[in-house]
């Protein structure tokens, strides 16, 4: 069930992120069924389809890997709308596809889609508002018919209001649902053996508890680290208390179990190594995540999509030996991965799509409020940071921006509603910004609520 395929695309081909290190697992048939689709059916538009968790993002980067690698695209252009925050989705993918071909403008690169076949994926687009998921679908559809290209979507919602979108010759919808039983236990006994394995419970065990979460492959994946210190029948109650009290999918319950119970083993300072020796003190410790951090843990909800980590470590207050352990734990199960920026220390996390709702609608609004005003505080920190930087190290500094823009845009939408008296002070840093990215219409839009609210 494993394919070991994972081409990382240049900059000359395209944009596709890379898969995490546990590979591709699953899905073999629905990879096929897309790649069928594209070369031997003449479907030009494509939507897979679940809810949280389900490897929707997975499946659609591996299958434009797997289709860039036989040559039936020149170009991948990836656009993750899943922290999506302003009002031009469109845009921000044109934007993108003139990154990817190299192209002066949007006029350029939208006339050298005739001549080099490309993939889009959109992905996460159920989190548009209604009105930009349209103006996306209508934009899709022409690119989708432009010489040998095609478009790949993947959203949490199965149809679309939209004519381009229903079963057609042009048009298929792959629903995902929970995976069958021997595909759940092959990528159990990967999980298993990353980073040692132990003896596995019995088969039936095993799936009585993958059952409880609908077979859904991230929340398997995290159980399989929590079965690494607990039996699946001690898992099983505990998760089955949780999902009775949790309106959301069982990721959030599977979260809550495998929190409870991580720890780690935590090194002491090697300064200190020869003390420990003399002394008979031992080398490490077993840390656990406390009650105050897990609380604490609820506030990455206000991030759109992740963020740099001295903002996550400063908006949250999370101490620093906590962090590194519940890091880890986030990590370790694939609802978080590391990207560096060149020249730039400090990681951007990002966040798995449904990570950040889950923990949201769990705070009180009382509590969102007051975080919400932290978060916006660091915020324009930050901007006012990068806009008298922006002159000394642009490169670095338009980097930084970029790659935080659905954090720093929210940042000015939720102030603009919330009357701060500084937005529109602010919104002219930020306007450097988006200027400079080529975001007219967000600058437009802006400008007219500054108008609006004065």
């Amino acid at each position: 069930m494993s394919l070991e395929l994972n081409i990382e695309l240049t900059d000359n081909d395209g944009n596709l992120p890379p898969l995490q290190k546990i590979g591709f697992l699953g899905r073999t048939q629905e990879l096929s069924q897309i790649e069928r689709a594209f070369v031997q059916e003449g479907v030009r538009r494509l939507t897979i389809s679940g809810v949280g968790g389900q490897g929707k993002t997975y499946l659609a980067i591996y299958a434009g890997q797997c289709l860039y690698q036989k040559g039936v695209f020149e170009k991948i252009c990836f656009m993750d709308y899943s922290a999506f925050v302003g009002v031009d989705a469109v845009g921000l993918a044109m934007r993108t596809l003139m990154e990817v071909l190299d192209k002066p403008d949007e006029k350029a690169a939208h006339d050298a889609l005739h001549d080099i076949p490309t993939l889009w994926i959109l992905d996460n687009v159920e989190r548009l508002p209604a009105a930009q998921l349209q103006e996306l679908l209508d934009a899709a559809k022409k690119w989708s018919e432009i010489g040998a290209c095609r478009v790949l979507l993947t959203s949490q919602a199965e149809h679309f209001e939209h004519p381009a979108y229903q079963k057609s010759l042009f048009y298929q919808s792959l629903p995902l649902s929970g995976l069958g039983e021997e595909e759940v236990l092959t990528c159990y006994r990967h999980w298993l053996a990353q980073p040692t394995p132990i003896v596995s419970p019995q088969r039936e065990e095993l799936l009585t508890l993958f059952e409880q979460v609908a077979f859904n492959p991230l929340s398997i994946r995290i159980l399989a680290i929590a079965l690494k210190r607990h039996n699946p029948a001690e898992l099983g109650k505990r998760l089955q208390g949780l999902l009775v009290q949790t309106t959301d999918n069982p990721l959030g319950a599977t979260l809550d179990v495998y929190l409870e119970s991580w720890e780690e083993d935590i090194h002491i300072n090697v300064l200190l190594v020869w003390l420990a020796k003399l002394f008979g003190f031992k080398l490490q410790e077993k840390l656990r995540l406390d009650t105050a951090t897990l609380e604490l843990l609820l506030c990455l909800g206000v991030f759109q999509g992740g963020a740099f980590e001295p903002e996550i470590l400063a908006i949250t207050k999370i101490p620093k030996k906590q962090w590194r352990l519940l890091r880890s734990a986030l990590e370790n199960a694939g609802l978080i991965q590391a990207e560096f920026l060149q020249d730039f220390v400090a990681p951007y996390l990002k966040f798995h799509p449904t990570l950040a709702p889950i923990l949201w609608r769990r705070l009180p609004p009382l509590v969102q409020n007051q975080i919400q005003a932290t978060y916006r505080w660091r915020y324009v920190e930050l901007i006012s940071y990068l806009f008298f930087e922006e002159g000394k190290n642009t490169l670095l500094i338009h980097a930084l921006a970029k790659r935080d823009l659905p954090n720093i845009l929210h940042t000015i939408y939720t102030a603009i509603e919330a009357k701060e008296r500084w937005v529109p002070k602010v919104a002219n840093y930020v306007d450097l910004f988006i200027n400079t990215f080529g975001l007219k219409r967000e600058s437009a839009a802006i400008n007219q609520l500054l108008e609006k609210n004065n």
